[in-house]
């Protein structure tokens, strides 16, 4: 590998990826309306696939890292999807 060549690059930045989706686990949440600021934390931190905006607060469903899934634990829900 050589950063000056760019020899092994595009190798190193897959292996680096694939260390970050490896780390990452799905998460389902309803957050509350009244918790804004965990809405746009987990905007910020997940990789948020979908949201639904809900009578009890929004529902998300994503893949999130591991380290950070644990300080969202009280907005898990076993909902899998809405029904319309």
């Amino acid at each position: 590998m050589s950063a000056e060549k760019g020899i092994g690059i595009t190798e190193l930045l897959d292996l680096i990826e694939k260390k970050g989706e490896e780390q990452r686990i799905p998460f389902a949440f309803l957050i509350p309306y009244t918790e804004a600021k965990v809405l746009s934390e987990i905007a910020r931190l997940a990789v948020v696939e979908t949201s639904e905006y809900l009578e009890e607060g929004v529902f998300m469903t994503g893949k999130i890292n591991r380290r950070e899934a644990g300080r969202y634990n009280q907005f898990e829900t076993k909902l899998k999807k809405v029904e319309k």
